[in-house]
């Protein structure tokens, strides 16, 4: 299975090198890397240019599409069957595709491929997300927006949702490959490094996430309706019954806090 990597970057001059960096560095090595200039300032994009190579093909917009519609051109653009979007600050682990295309050809009925992630940057720790499981999609976004998938699947819900200005645009794509009968795969390990800093587009959508959700039960409203009792008892386990958090993640702070909490129990 041949793969494109595309990463749109948008005034990420100073990080978009490391990003195709890791690009070049994989284990299994992608037909085509692309990188995609949203309509940066001038020196991000003086610096995309010079990432051009035989290996690194650059386009430029010369208005800004925002980070789906800048995605959507890019995989337009992309000749390989297979898709893996990169955020133009964070970088994947040199064995990220060796890991996860295997998985992808193993099954037509498996729509994506999402790993788990290392944080890095102004926090350090890492996130590990749960195995696949329709009802944890529709109530949470479980999935990281860099997972390997099909372009043709992306041609069969119509890309990623350009309307989602303000985030999750990744998160209803999958709601959206889930609503055709895909389902998700999950690769342990953390083979995405995500950087966190006062920019990151996950850390302000999650400002706005009561705007998103609703965008997204809108817009798949008998999707959600036809599992609205399987989100309902989650919900009540999740809160209620004591089922255990889906999720694990950590930070050098949260394990500091832990250690003192038990220092002081010992006294």
């Amino acid at each position: 299975m041949n793969v494109a990597i595309i990463i749109p970057c948008y005034n990420h001059g100073e990080y978009v090198g490391e990003a195709v960096a890791s690009a070049l560095a994989q284990t299994l090595p992608p037909s085509e890397i692309i990188v995609i200039d949203d309509a940066s300032d001038k020196p991000t994009r003086k610096t995309c240019e010079a990432l051009a190579s035989d290996r690194v093909r650059v386009l430029r917009n010369e208005k800004n599409l925002g980070l789906a519609g800048a995605r959507n051109r890019a995989i337009r653009e992309a000749r390989s069957e297979a898709i893996l979007p990169l955020d133009a600050d964070d970088r994947l682990h040199p064995d990220f595709l060796k890991r996860t295309v295997p998985v992808l050809e193993s099954s037509s009925q498996i729509g994506w491929v999402y790993v788990d992630c290392s944080l890095f940057g102004a926090r350090d720790g890492f996130l590990e997300f749960p195995e696949y499981d329709l009802t944890l999609l529709l109530a949470h976004d479980v999935c990281l927006a860099p997972s390997l998938f099909r372009k043709r699947d992306w041609e069969r819900v119509g890309g990623y949702d350009e309307s989602f200005e303000i985030g999750q645009e990744d998160w209803d794509f999958w709601v959206s490959l889930a609503e055709t009968g895909l389902c998700g795969a999950h690769v342990a390990g953390r083979l995405y490094e995500y950087r966190q800093h006062s920019e990151s587009m996950r850390c302000r959508s999650h400002q706005d996430i009561d705007v998103s959700a609703k965008k997204l039960w809108d817009k798949h409203k008998g999707f959600y309706e036809r599992h609205a009792e399987a989100i309902w008892r989650y919900y009540v386990g999740r809160f209620y019954g004591g089922m255990p958090d889906p999720f694990h993640s950590s930070s050098k702070a949260s394990l500091l806090r832990r250690i003192r909490r038990r220092l002081r129990r010992r006294d």
